[in-house]
């Protein structure tokens, strides 16, 4: 690596091997750096010349106008930007999740498979659902043929058992909640 003494009247000795390397990587670079120097030139030229041409900034300012840029698009483009990985990944994934559904919907035995355990799923939950049905019936047929008279030492006795207090429980907690979820919804 070069050293620079600046404070030395004999800065540039020739005769350091750091200073000849130097010199030497600087004219290796030198064409690059004069290409680059040439082509910032032409791009400085060429704005100077759009700049002074009235037909094309008129042409510029009409395409603004009617245009919905704005500095919140420009915002919103460059969050979009900052976002692009994130995206593409999220866009990977979907892609691998849809050409495996794809692949299952193509194999008959994973289709087999699948809707077997979607008749076992189904039929499970329509015995509870008939399960419930039944029990209702059951219910409702017994309090319609009730015609004792429900006294208030009935209730109270009924109020003792462990199945009505967890019953009440759940009530209680139902009168709390609800108004809390109305207020919510208002909000």
């Amino acid at each position: 690596m070069a050293k620079t003494i600046v404070s030395n009247k004999d800065w540039l000795d020739q005769s350091d091997p750091d200073t000849q390397e130097a010199l030497q990587n600087i004219l290796k670079q030198l064409p690059e750096l004069a290409d680059h120097i040439e082509k910032m030139n032409r791009a400085a030229s060429f704005g100077e010349t759009l700049l002074k041409d009235d037909e094309t900034l008129h042409k510029v300012k009409l395409f603004l106008d009617h245009s919905n840029l704005d500095i919140g698009t420009i915002t919103a483009a460059i969050r979009l930007l900052e976002k692009l990985p994130f995206l593409v990944e999220v866009a990977d994934r979907l892609e691998t999740f849809i050409r495996f559904i794809e692949s299952v919907l193509k194999d008959e035995q994973s289709l087999s498979y699948l809707q077997r355990n979607m008749e076992e799923y189904l039929s499970d939950a329509t015995d509870k659902v008939a399960e419930g049905k039944q029990l209702w019936e059951q219910v409702k047929q017994m309090a319609e043929n009730n015609e004792k008279q429900i006294t208030l030492f009935t209730v109270m006795k009924w109020m003792k058992e462990p199945k009505v207090q967890k019953l009440l429980a759940y009530v209680q907690a139902l009168i709390y909640v609800l108004p809390a979820e109305e207020n919510r919804k208002e909000v």
